[in-house]
């Protein structure tokens, strides 16, 4: 499943916006404290998290210099803890319902989605947009085209 796929499984919905909530959070905590998070601290963020869910280990905290690095490494946290907090809840055919940790899988393929939709190479974007514009654009006639079809070519 790539990640337009898992953007647009309703499945993954709830997923998604608690993970973006957080992103948020997280932003707006740091302009309080008078930080500026870019796009490459939150797609740090976003890799950190894939990469802890899948077992490697993090950077250790103590590298931690400026107050930005210690923020960054609280949400980092805060974003990981976030997957504790959901939990899938399945019917049972006697009524009851089981609930379990959200899997791994699912967890891993929100935060690729995320990273992905949110920091998509806007250079592939603009080539294939101009290329259309492009496209569109000598389809069309000219007014000089127009004219002279209806009027024959000028004579001089």
């Amino acid at each position: 499943m790539n990640h337009r796929d898992t953007m647009r499984d309703p499945r993954y919905a709830g997923i998604l916006l608690v993970i973006e909530r957080q992103l948020t959070a997280s932003d707006r905590l740091a302009a309080t404290r008078g930080l500026t998070l870019t796009d490459s601290n939150i797609r740090s963020l976003l890799v950190r998290a894939f990469n802890e869910a899948k077992g490697k280990a993090a950077k250790a905290d103590a590298s931690a210099s400026s107050d930005k690095d210690r923020f960054l490494a609280e949400a980092q946290r805060e974003l990981t803890a976030v997957r504790a907090t959901i939990i899938e809840e399945r019917d049972q055919p006697d009524g009851s319902v089981e609930r379990r940790p959200l899997p791994a899988a699912e967890w891993l393929a929100a935060l690729e989605a995320i990273k992905d939709f949110r920091f998509a190479s806007p250079m592939r974007t603009t080539w294939n947009v101009t290329r259309r514009k492009t496209a569109i654009t000598s389809a069309r006639p000219t007014i000089s085209s127009v004219r002279n079809a209806r009027l024959g070519p000028a004579s001089g």
